[in-house]
């Protein structure tokens, strides 16, 4: 309220009206109604989400600027020292500094007092709450009485000490003269033209009114828990200011003294406040005689020590502990709304929040991801938050923790061409593979499908594979309709980073095909080596479907997997028997039982057969090439595979074959 009537006055001066002349007083009406019907009119529209622009930041920075304002403004009255209209704090301050020496005594004796005594009544109530056993207590009922009482009773005793300054001769500043009865509606008009021209200004005053109004209506809402909506206060502010101009009344909003004085007395609902109303109008009609003698340092008391719990220094402080830019913004709104003016610093916090978040959205953070021991949860974790993270030789996976769009392709596409060098690798090894985890990616724009096909030709010329893993379906569908999944569809659909580079460790496999050729090749040439392999401790033996006969298995790539050939003839990867500990999740192509039949030569580049019902998880294994049309959707299921120290099912996401992610 005070910083409303202060920048209304302000602007009302700005037309070159003296104050208190016809004029000047026809400009504040008229701007008034102006501004109830601008706020009344934006409710109607349901633009109350406009308070959506005021961050959390602004708003704690602005209150607590407006906050100390008000404060300045009232020393004045405590020190009792008549000080001008200043545009600066800064000019405010220097005049009350420079002319100390003119303190009324009378009147700094009695506010200060009054501060000391209402604030020891404000620590006595925030130490000693009123519970069942202390409210059996007759002294401690009377005292929580007389703490709600305790702001009316200071004006009482403070009058009476007023009447007997005043009665001794000496001087103390009073209420003085208050004029009783309501006047009957009338209107000031200026004209038309003269009313549109108020437009810009009335605007711009109705959001800092507004925003003063929802600060405090979102801080006493989340004190105690209860819904705030915007565009009803919006309706309703808007509304009383309108209504109000008719009856001589200028425009108001939600006071932050009288709020903060209206929760310190103790109220809880809005009958708190129809009760003040009937007690204004009892009190303009009959009561008014009664106000002359309440001295005005100790109504400046009153405020000062209410308005205490609207300044938030504590929230700068934990904001520059936790996110730096949160404490910039509300640094920036508290240092310009408290020595440049009110409405300056408003919007240029508010204009501050946004270009934060700009920042943020073309520079977000992206992550190189490395895996950590299986002891661990063998997850791939930022290398740089977790130190036991290993990248894998070769492999670089990065992952941005936004979604790709125009804002931070170039970004993107920048780090990822970086990591394709190895800038961020601690192996020396050239890259070969550079896995994309989407997963934060809840949509993509065409700069982003643009970028991906930019980077897929630029690390072609590098010889380095693209591979995209735990793309969401929205993100998945645009690439699709883009023509981006064609060709090697399956380095685009792993459902997780542990599938793609489960991928990596088969290519690895396969390359050992050509020795493996040889050794099977030894073993049908030379049966006798057959038998003294079979008589070795070291082997693992698997059973051959319908012989009975017990086969040997290579083990010399135990680790990764055991190659055997399925009834086709091809190579089968089995997961080792040195690893028991390690159960394939239920729908794990890997995890099926596999047909073993006996040893047959392959050539390494043959495809690998899939299990029955297993046709997806083959075509990932690298399975004969289909119609990606065709396969997208079987694709999408092989992410199902894999140990289940790492599946679904242990997150407790219970996903199923045939679900979209």
């Amino acid at each position: 309220m005070a910083i409303t009537s202060l920048l209304l006055g302000v602007t009302a001066q700005s037309y070159g009206f003296e104050e208190e002349s016809a004029d000047y007083i026809a400009i504040v009406i008229n701007l008034s109604l102006v501004m109830g019907l601008c706020m009344f009119v934006l409710g109607l529209l349901r633009l109350g989400s406009l308070a959506n622009l005021i961050s959390e930041s602004v708003l704690v920075g602005f209150l607590t600027a407006s906050a100390l304002v008000i404060a300045l403004n009232q020393i004045k009255y405590i020190l009792g020292i008549s000080i001008p209209r200043y545009t600066y704090t800064v000019e405010t301050i220097y005049f009350i500094l420079s002319h100390l020496k003119e303190t009324n005594l009378n009147a700094a004796s009695l506010g200060i007092a009054t501060m000391f005594l209402l604030y020891g009544v404000r620590y006595w109530k925030q130490t000693y709450k009123a519970t069942p056993e202390r409210m059996k207590n007759l002294g401690f009922r009377v005292l929580l009485v007389l703490s709600k009482m305790s702001n009316f009773l200071c004006i009482i005793f403070g009058s009476l000490i007023a009447y007997g300054i005043l009665e001794g001769g000496t001087n103390i500043d009073i209420v003085g003269h208050v004029p009783s009865g309501l006047k009957a509606p009338q209107f000031h008009s200026i004209g038309l033209s003269e009313t549109l021209n108020l437009i810009p200004a009335a605007l711009a005053l109705s959001f800092v009114a507004f925003a003063g109004n929802w600060a405090v209506a979102r801080k006493y809402a989340a004190e105690r828990d209860y819904p705030v909506d915007a565009t009803q206060e919006l309706i309703a502010e808007g509304l009383a200011v309108a209504v109000g101009a008719f009856f001589n009344c200028f425009a108001g909003s939600g006071g932050l003294a009288r709020s903060a004085v209206n929760a310190e007395s103790g109220a809880l609902t809005q009958l708190s406040s129809l009760v003040v109303a009937i007690m204004m109008l009892i009190s303009v009609q009959c009561l008014t005689s009664l106000f002359y003698y309440i001295p005005m340092c100790v109504l400046a008391a009153v405020i000062e020590i209410s308005i205490i719990s609207m300044v938030d220094f504590d929230s700068m402080i934990k904001a520059y502990r936790v996110h730096r830019s949160d404490c910039l913004v509300m640094s920036c709104t508290f240092a310009l709304t408290f020595f440049v003016g009110v409405t300056e610093g408003l919007f240029a916090g508010i204009i501050l929040s946004i270009a934060v978040i700009l920042y943020n959205s073309a520079f977000p953070y992206i992550a190189h991801l490395g895996k950590l021991p299986d002891s661990a949860g063998g997850a791939y974790k930022d290398i740089f938050r977790f130190k036991v993270a290993v990248q894998t030789p070769g492999v670089s996976i990065i992952r941005m923790d936004s979604t790709l769009f125009f804002a931070n392709a170039g970004h993107f596409k920048d780090v990822a061409l970086q990591a394709a060098q190895g800038q961020f690798h601690s192996s020396r090894s050239p890259i070969y593979k550079i896995i994309i985890d989407a997963s934060c990616w809840t949509d993509i724009d065409l700069t982003g499908v643009k970028t991906l096909f930019d980077l897929k030709v630029a690390f072609d010329k590098l010889d380095v594979t693209l591979c995209i893993a735990g793309a969401k379906w929205k993100v998945r569908d645009k690439l699709r309709k883009n023509g981006f999944m064609s060709g090697q569809t399956k380095h685009y659909n792993y459902f997780s980073v542990q599938d793609a580079m489960r991928e990596v460790d088969r290519s690895e496999t396969s390359s050992l095909l050509s020795q493996s050729d040889e050794t099977v090749g030894d073993l049908e040439a030379n049966p006798m080596h057959s038998e003294a392999s079979s008589s070795s401790p070291h082997k693992n033996y698997i059973p051959s479907e319908g012989s009975g006969k017990i086969s040997p298995a290579r083990s010399h790539l135990a680790g990764t997997s055991v190659l055997t050939p399925s009834r086709a003839g091809n190579m089968q990867s089995v997961r080792p028997e040195i690893y028991p500990s390690d159960t394939e999740s239920p729908y794990s192509p890997l995890s099926r039982p596999l047909s073993v039949s006996p040893l047959t030569p392959i050539s390494p580049n043959a495809p690998v057969s899939a299990p029955v019902g297993g046709a997806a998880a083959g075509g990932a294994a690298g399975g004969a090439a289909q119609d990606a049309s065709q396969v997208d959707d079987d694709i999408e299921l092989m992410g199902m595979a894999g140990n289940s120290r790492h599946s679904p099912q242990r997150s407790g996401f219970m996903a199923l074959p045939g679900q979209d992610h």
